[in-house]
């Protein structure tokens, strides 16, 4: 995709608040851009660099909280915690990956559902950490103030979907720049021979270990705003496992290792599940997770590497169409 029709899609995304004013659609269409970013924060490491990882949630949770407890008991503002977050994200899952790395298949994945879930029970049953109140089990309220962008806060919609809108672009492009990096090529290597990787001199455990920090950090901004879109966390949702999943199967089901698998996993899927959602109101209840997952399904079967790797012949040359990313 060019520049120029990158922008153009950009664009034609912020200008959606103008035709859209229901704060439900606007909600629903924010929570998509932001699956959609944390699933291409979950594909730098899954993705690009081969490593399976079913934990993210660790770094999702770790940011909404680090955020939220400088924010309600140090006064710090939400923009200097979400830098705070990132950085302690992207610390724990490089401290994660030192030893982890050295594991191979289901191994490393087993391994990081382990961590996930230890932060998670960590987190419902401590009141203290450090003299900080964590209050265990029954999350954080962050107090409403209103109209205050300059502290991540608005009475308006459009301008969560827009924060997240730009959270998003930013992964797109990073992980575009990344890709074309030598860096890219090494986790491209190691992605698909770690052993015919390391043979040709690649530094695998670094070149891992910054993708770790790199997705890790990136996850852990997504907490943030998510912390400050709802205004309150609880460790049963912030570090559960079907978050860590969800990031993993709309990367996966988009194309991981592409630079847009994870958005178009997020619009095969979840933009199904929630419009059903919608749609069906009280009367059907749980009939978006029935469309989820037979949208999942049909994903699968139809694109088994995924709707990014999905190739089409020309009419009339017969040549197979290149994938750009």
């Amino acid at each position: 995709m060019t520049s120029v029709r990158l922008a153009a899609l950009i664009v034609l995304a912020a200008s959606l608040p103008l035709f859209v004013r229901d704060a439900y659609l606007l909600q629903v269409a924010t929570l998509t851009l932001l699956y959609a970013y944390l699933a291409s924060a979950w594909n730098i490491l899954g993705g690009f660099a081969g490593q399976f990882s079913l934990g993210h949630a660790a770094f999702f949770g770790t940011g909404a909280y680090v955020a939220t407890m400088l924010q309600l008991q140090k006064g710090v503002n939400p923009w200097m915690g979400m830098l705070v977050a990132a950085a302690v994200g992207g610390f724990l899952s490089v401290l994660l990956g030192v030893p982890s790395f050295r594991l191979r298949g289901p191994y490393y994945s087993l391994t990081t559902i382990a961590f996930a879930e230890l932060t998670r029970i960590g987190v419902m049953n401590t009141r203290q950490f450090l003299g900080w109140d964590v209050r265990g089990a029954r999350g954080l309220l962050i107090p409403s103030i209103g109209q205050a962008p300059l502290r991540m806060q608005s009475l308006h919609k459009a301008f969560y979907f827009e924060l997240a809108l730009a959270l998003l672009t930013f992964a797109i492009g990073l992980s575009a720049w990344l890709k074309r990096r030598y860096l890219g090529h090494q986790w491209a290597a190691i992605r698909e021979d770690e052993q015919a990787a390391a043979c040709l001199g690649i530094n695998v455990l670094k070149a891992k270990l910054i993708a770790a920090f790199l997705s890790g950090a990136l996850t852990a901004v997504g907490g943030v705003f998510y912390a400050q879109l709802v205004l309150y966390i609880d460790p049963a949702r912030v570090f559960g496992l079907d978050m860590s999943v969800e990031m993993a199967v709309l990367a996966l089901v988009g194309g991981s290792g592409t630079v847009w698998g994870p958005v178009l996993g997020v619009l095969a899927l979840r933009s199904v599940a929630e419009s059903a959602q919608w749609t069906s109101g009280s009367n059907f209840r749980g009939i978006h997770l029935l469309l989820y997952g037979g949208a999942m399904m049909v994903v699968v079967m139809a694109f088994p590497q995924g709707i990014a790797g999905f190739r089409w012949r020309g009419a009339r040359s017969g040549r197979v169409a290149e994938d750009p990313t």
